[in-house]
């Protein structure tokens, strides 16, 4: 009886574990996350780039700040930089800060004359003596011309023989319209004392041109 009791019990105990084996209790459900009150913002990479600052420059330097100028007896308006001083009652501009003997040598400017036929515009109006180095085509919008660059010279020496020292180097384009029932010529130049100056401030002649607004005869 004993025996019978002790192999029943051994029956009973196999059973319970064959049958735990067989059945997986039920997976944990995963844990959910709370959110917390105030999110976390993301930090952006920082950018490797300088912000963008916008210079500018001094007359000195280089093309910056301008004003319009009326030359209301020719209905020509143009831009000349903005800190440069007009050079006693002539149409021409000087950088500032220079002396009286200075501020004659570096300039930009326009002047202008009549051309009655059959006067050639560059013998009315380019300066001489002068030896003419470079030479091209020019079309402002309004009018058409030639660009001169040139080198002028000093007066001969009074016994001859001997070549005049250059005085300047200069830059002049010269516009030719109808106006009035006639042609008008317009030369407008800088002027330096030498090839490096005046490579300095042709970008201001360049822009007084572009710049330029010039009612004409159609």
């Amino acid at each position: 009886m004993t025996r019978s009791l002790v192999q029943l019990a051994i029956v009973v105990v196999t059973v319970a574990l064959l049958h735990g084996a067989c059945v997986a209790p039920p997976a944990a459900p995963p844990a959910q996350r709370t959110p917390s009150a105030v999110a976390t913002p993301t930090t952006a990479p920082a950018s490797t780039e300088s912000p963008l600052v916008t210079k500018t420059p001094s007359p000195e330097q280089g093309p910056g700040s301008y004003r319009t100028i009326n030359i209301e007896e020719l209905s020509l308006r143009l831009e000349v930089p903005a800190g440069w001083e007009r050079v006693d009652s002539e149409w021409a501009w000087a950088p500032p800060g220079r002396g009286a003997h200075e501020i004659q040598r570096v300039i930009i400017g326009v002047h202008w004359a009549g051309l009655a036929p059959p006067q050639e515009p560059e013998a009315v109006l380019l300066p001489g003596p002068s030896e003419i180095v470079e030479s091209e085509p020019v079309d402002v919008g309004w009018g058409t011309g030639r660009s001169y660059t040139l080198q002028v010279f000093e007066s001969a020496p009074e016994h001859g023989g001997t070549r005049a020292p250059v005085s300047s180097v200069e830059t002049h384009v010269v516009i030719v319209v109808f106006r009035d029932g006639g042609r008008l010529g317009l030369d407008f130049y800088a002027r330096a004392d030498d090839s490096e100056q005046l490579t300095d401030i042709q970008p201001f002649l360049g822009h007084m041109l572009d710049s330029s607004m010039m009612e004409v005869a159609q």
